[in-house]
């Protein structure tokens, strides 16, 4: 059971949609994103970010439902395929971009976007980078 007045969002990869779960069980479609959404995170501003394997990394406003491309290339290339995201306690977005990459082909990458300087790359030539999460500290001086 939910919290009191808590939304659960669910991202359904097969169809392109975004759902809400709410407090009480009812399931509904919050947005079609047109592509393959994966990973979800909520943005300090309530905005909903969604890692879509095939779009990028998209932001959807709850209220509207309003779809935007924050992030769909890294210099010219497009990205391989995000998988999944979480926010820092400073709102830099960390996400994985796993493509098709596994131990024979490690293409897969990891990383931060902020408002203020774009996009950068964290780590590159991994074997299928899946799932995210920071520590408490949030520090690494390689990321700095």
């Amino acid at each position: 059971m939910l919290r009191p007045g808590r939304t659960l969002y669910v991202s359904d990869l097969a169809h392109g949609r975004i759902l809400t779960i709410s407090p009480e069980g009812a399931v509904a479609v919050l947005v079609e994103t047109e592509g393959e959404p994966n990973g979800l995170a909520v943005h300090r501003d309530g905005s909903l970010w969604v890692a879509d394997y095939r779009r990028g990394i998209l932001a959807v406003d709850p209220r509207t439902a309003e779809v935007r491309i924050v992030v769909d290339r890294y210099r010219f290339e497009a990205l391989r395929g995000v998988s999944d995201l979480v926010f820092g306690a400073d709102g830099s977005l960390y996400f994985s971009d796993q493509g098709q990459s596994d131990l024979a082909n490690p293409t897969g990458r990891v990383f931060r976007y902020r408002d203020t300087d774009g996009l950068t790359l964290l780590m590159d030539g991994l074997a299928s980078p899946n799932g995210m999460a920071l520590g408490r500290a949030e520090t690494s001086s390689m990321w700095q």
